[in-house]
């Protein structure tokens, strides 16, 4: 459900568009009568195609895109030729053609850097970030939405701020990162305190309302929902509607209040129904089904239920038939490779044979029948190791995806650790014991996210540790909402997860302790943090600009629990820990690798 409202929250123009419909359809037909019944010059006519592509429908707007780009090209207008691109990579996406609507944006991203064209840049790294989560690639989607976001920043370009905040936020909220999401969504909020923009306001207090269902703030849920239920109505938005229709359901039927809330959630369905939306068909069947059973009404359950499996199975069903034929296309590609080895060796054979029929029928009859023996033998064989071959790729394929599991069960066991941390300490709110759960929440998170890379690389028992540091500290500034620029200068290396907790945990202190304490009275905070590879030595830095540490006790060492946790699991790496206090506080940590 999360992944298609996401696709509305980043590109709000849709929603423009889709209402403007007939307005752009006009200006479509206008512009192509204009392309061919008057002459333009080269330039004219690049620009003619590309607004064609921007107002006509997919399949026409990338035709159109496409003959603009080799317009472009003969053109040599480099400006023209990325807006080309970009436009083929939008409509390859509206068509759901994501690895060629890829290729297309990452060639217009490339001519926009190298024209220095900033706001663009922005554009496509948006573009770039809902491609990245439309294939469920949250971590990287993140990343190209936190460049733009960065870029608008700097822009001051309130509207696209805001928006992005909400898209930042929706990719929080679905990977469980709460805390982070509700920051999105409140920073969204702030920003169109001065735009006043009934859609920016409707989606970010509708996934605000999502969140607080999810903590179980339901009293606030409700409100929040109830405000995007009403401003979408107006607008017109049946996709958001119906979801947060049938989130509303559910947050009535937790209330106790079951028949309001099976109401919501049968005309969410009707909604969902009538525009075709399958994945909201299988979730509100579900939430239907399990109401039932609870009130005990077995029948409208049981119905409710198989709807719930059709769909489901018509959704997994897609994707075990794009899999098959995607297999079934490499295996066609393989055969036929195949096939043109063995003719080609065959035709050297059959040459050879004529060369030789001057020494007489004996010796081809004889040749021909030992390559037949050859022929069959390695036939043979070959069918035997294929055999044994598959049973030992579906044993690991086995093994593998038992240990994903695990690291998944795993990850999400940290999270329901660290989320009763956290409703813990909004409890203590002002007891001197809430600074501690909200140390015990972080430390938490970061042991969790080295759960949740394990089960996100393909069965890989290795964790890039560049990856887990950045992503590790970029939490931890949006959890503390900081404006801290943050430096990253870290090399590409792997550990292994026994190496990668105890270092997660480490880095996690002394950033967490920087971010708390470093930058009370600094205007402008700056962090540095570097790993790189000396010999057989790993070396962390963590360096910022603040007071410095003024509590040294008489060794040199920082006397509190962070940092006595800090050097207890440097011995059991074997690690040492240097601090120095000049101008801001630098930590360098040395490890045996």
């Amino acid at each position: 459900m999360g992944s298609k409202i996401i696709n509305i929250f980043l590109f709000v123009s849709i929603f423009t568009v889709s209402l403007a419909y007939t307005q752009d359809r006009q200006k479509a037909d206008s512009l192509i009568f204009l392309l061919e019944n008057q002459k333009l010059d080269l330039e004219q006519e690049i620009i003619t195609n590309l607004s064609i592509a921007k107002y006509g429908t997919p399949h026409e707007g990338l035709e159109y895109a496409q003959k603009a780009l080799l317009l472009a090209q003969e053109h040599d207008n480099k400006a023209l030729i990325a807006k080309s691109y970009e436009e083929i990579g939008l409509n390859h996406r509206y068509m759901g053609n994501s690895i060629a609507s890829f290729n297309a944006s990452l060639k217009a991203l490339k001519l926009y850097e190298d024209l220095k064209l900033v706001r663009s840049q922005a554009a496509i790294n948006s573009q770039l970030g809902v491609l990245h989560i439309d294939n469920k690639n949250f971590k990287e989607g993140i990343k190209f939405l936190t460049k733009s976001l960065l870029i608008y920043d700097e822009l001051a370009d309130s509207f696209n701020i805001a928006a992005l905040n909400i898209n930042l936020g929706e990719a929080y909220r679905l990977i469980d990162v709460l805390d982070s999401a509700k920051i999105c969504f409140n920073k969204s909020l702030q920003v169109n305190n001065h735009l006043n923009s009934d859609l920016i306001f409707a989606y970010a207090i509708g996934n605000l309302g999502m969140v607080h269902a999810i903590e179980n703030n339901l009293v606030l849920a409700k409100n929040e929902l109830k405000q995007a239920i009403v401003i979408l109505e107006n607008l017109g938005d049946p996709y958001s509607i119906a979801v947060y229709k049938s989130e509303m359901g559910d947050v009535l039927i937790k209330e106790g209040n079951g028949k309001s809330g099976e109401k919501l959630l049968l005309q969410s369905l009707v909604i969902a129904q009538k525009e075709g939306l399958k994945e909201q068909i299988c979730d509100i069947s579900k939430k239907l089904a399990f109401y039932h059973e609870s009130i005990e009404q077995y029948k409208y359950a049981l119905a409710y239920r198989k709807d719930f499996e059709i769909y489901r199975d018509s959704i997994i069903n897609y994707e075990n038939v794009r899999k098959i034929e995607q297999l079934r296309g490499e295996y066609e590609i393989e055969k036929k490779e195949t096939e043109i080895n063995f003719l080609n060796k065959t035709n050297k054979i059959q040459k050879s044979i004529g060369y030789c029929l001057a020494f007489g029928a004996f010796v081809f009859i004889v040749l021909t029948f030992f390559l037949f023996r050859l022929y069959k033998k390695s036939k043979k064989v070959n069918l035997i190791l294929n055999e044994q071959k598959e049973i030992i790729q579906e044993r690991e394929e086995e093994k593998a995806l038992l240990l994903k599991e695990l690291n998944h069960r795993v990850k999400n066991n940290l999270q329901m650790i660290s989320s009763l941390l956290n409703l813990q300490s909004h409890q203590l709110k002002g007891h001197p014991a809430a600074e501690s759960l909200k140390a015990g929440k972080y430390r938490v998170e970061a042991l969790s996210l080295v759960h949740q890379k394990l089960y996100q690389e393909d069965y890989n028992t290795k964790i890039a540790l560049n990856e887990y540091i950045e992503e590790l500290t970029m939490n931890l500034v949006y959890c503390f909402d900081k404006n801290v620029k943050l430096n990253l200068e870290l090399e590409l290396i792997e550990v292994d997860i026994d190496t990668a907790i105890p270092l997660g945990l480490i880095v996690n202190e002394l950033v967490t302790n920087a971010l708390k304490h470093a930058f009370s009275k600094e205007t402008n905070p700056v962090m540095d943090i570097a790993i790189k590879q000396n010999n057989n030595q790993l070396i962390i830095s963590i360096t910022d600009n603040g007071e410095g540490i003024a509590d040294i006790n008489s060794n040199g060492k920082p006397d509190s629990f962070g940092l006595k946790l800090v050097n207890s699991l440097l011995k059991q790496l074997n690690g040492k820990l240097e601090c120095i206090n000049n101008k801001g506080c630098s930590w360098n940590i040395t490890i045996l690798n």
